[in-house]
């Protein structure tokens, strides 16, 4: 049997699809989740900035997270508005590319794009291995 090209699948073995506004809608989401964390890491830093004062190199670093906050944030507007512009016919094989996504739980989101979206608690947040698995 002849392999298949790459991109293309086997003779009657279908590589698992998904539409490409889904994997986009999934996309923007973990965008618009690494945003809201780039936002709330800005408050929880806010105190440390105030102490620091106007020292150059801590004011130039809060105002790199801000625009980064500002960036992913508008990346995840422009995907969330591109998604549905996209024709239903496009699919990509969102499974095989999540596997190049070192972190499991994205990579199972972006893996299967089609799943109902639902938003990041604090219980998907992994535990700081400094600390040890119970903070300590």
């Amino acid at each position: 049997m002849q392999e298949a090209p790459p991109g293309h699948a086997a003779e009657g073995h279908a590589p698992p699809s998904a539409s490409v506004a889904d994997i986009m809608r999934a996309i923007g989401r973990e965008v618009a989740d690494a945003g809201q964390r780039a936002c709330d890491l800005q408050d929880a830093l806010s105190g440390f900035a105030q102490a620091l004062g106007q020292q150059g190199q801590a004011i130039e670093a809060f105002q790199a997270l801000d625009f980064l906050a500002q960036q992913l944030q508008g990346v995840a507007a422009f995907l969330g508005a591109l998604a549905p512009t996209l024709p239903a016919c496009w699919a990509g094989d969102a499974a095989t590319a999540a596997q190049a996504v070192t972190m499991s739980d994205l990579a199972h989101r972006l893996g299967r794009p089609h799943e109902a979206s639902r938003s990041m608690g604090s219980d998907d947040v992994g535990a700081f291995e400094l600390f040890g698995a119970d903070g300590a």
